[in-house]
């Protein structure tokens, strides 16, 4: 009979498969908040903006609270990256608290992206005689300040888990390389959003999965890290 710290190891390795739950419900919420309704132009005027969170309010605060629902549980897949690196690097665990603390920060970043929409469906239904205009207007870009914070954040995260990747291996190296383009892209106005929509997904799927498929050595036989 299994004992609990047994079942525990077991559900463990689960762990980094977070990530892909994370991404899959960036995308559900992604295409309930621009499939599903009609999203307003950031240049549309106030009274555009609040007749969308009239009348889409609901759709909104569904699409909206499952893509934040991802970005929560991206902790998760954080925590299971951090420990893989700790596993490795020893010692006071360094670089991994630094890919954890940048990457706590880009989920609380992607998390908040959505929040003002979320806030503003929920205002013009509970709010009578409903969502100022110019209310609505602010409401509605306020999310893109919150995309660049996440942007400028992934410099840093993606730095960091380069340098963890070179130094212990506890990732494949190809991915410390493109890590370091994904940092360097990031970096860039005219490619950086491409990186925080396409490119830290694609990159969280990846590292999910082969986590997942090549759980992390038992602590007894650990690597030892890569000297740089």
């Amino acid at each position: 009979m299994a004992t609990v710290p047994d079942r525990l190891r077991r559900w463990e390795r689960f762990a980094p498969l977070s990530g892909v739950v994370a991404i899959a419900l960036w995308i559900i919420g992604t295409v309930i908040l621009e499939g599903a309704t009609d999203t307003p132009d950031e240049d549309a005027g106030a009274e555009v903006f609040a007749t969308y969170y009239d009348e889409e309010g609901g759709t909104v605060l569904a699409g909206a609270f499952l893509f934040m629902l991802g970005s929560a549980i991206l902790l998760w897949f954080f925590a299971s990256l951090r420990a893989r690196i700790h596993a490795v690097e020893g010692g006071v665990g360094r670089i991994a608290s630094i890919v954890f603390a940048a990457g706590v920060v880009t989920a609380a970043m992607s998390l908040a992206v959505v929040a003002p929409d979320a806030a503003a469906a929920f205002a013009a239904e509970n709010i009578d005689p409903g969502l100022d205009p110019g209310a609505a207007q602010a409401l509605g870009v306020l999310g893109d300040g919150f995309f660049i914070a996440a942007e400028a954040s992934l410099v840093v995260f993606f730095l960091a888990a380069s340098l963890a990747t070179f130094r212990t291996r506890a990732i494949p190296t190809w991915l410390a390389w493109a890590s370091l383009v994904l940092a360097v892209a990031a970096v860039l106005p005219w490619v950086g959003w491409a990186v925080v929509i396409w490119g830290f997904p694609l990159w969280v799927l990846v590292v999910g999965i082969w986590m997942f498929v090549r759980p992390a050595t038992p602590a007894g036989a650990r690597a030892e890290p890569v000297v740089t």
